[in-house]
């Protein structure tokens, strides 16, 4: 198993892909129960984020994308919407 990262400062990020860089499954339910969104799975899966750097590693909720409409645009870029 590879290490765990942290997320990048200043980039949006699919919920899919920052559970797979990393244990974000708190932050994810945190920045969705702040923002007023429900904390399902295809909301922690399909919902945008940005990497706001308030602190290491920290998040915030942009939008829901939808099921299956959220893209991971790879290393270097944002992800996004469809």
């Amino acid at each position: 198993m590879g290490a765990m990262r942290i997320c990048t400062y200043g980039y949006n990020y699919c919920g899919s892909d920052l559970l797979s860089i990393g244990d974000y499954r708190q932050d994810i339910a945190d920045a969705l129960k702040a923002a007023g969104q429900p904390n399902d799975a295809a909301h922690i899966q399909f919902s945008l984020f940005n990497c706001d750097g308030l602190v290491s590693g920290h998040i915030q909720f942009l939008k829901f994308c939808g099921a299956e409409r959220c893209v991971n645009a790879g290393s270097g870029s944002d992800d996004y919407c469809l």
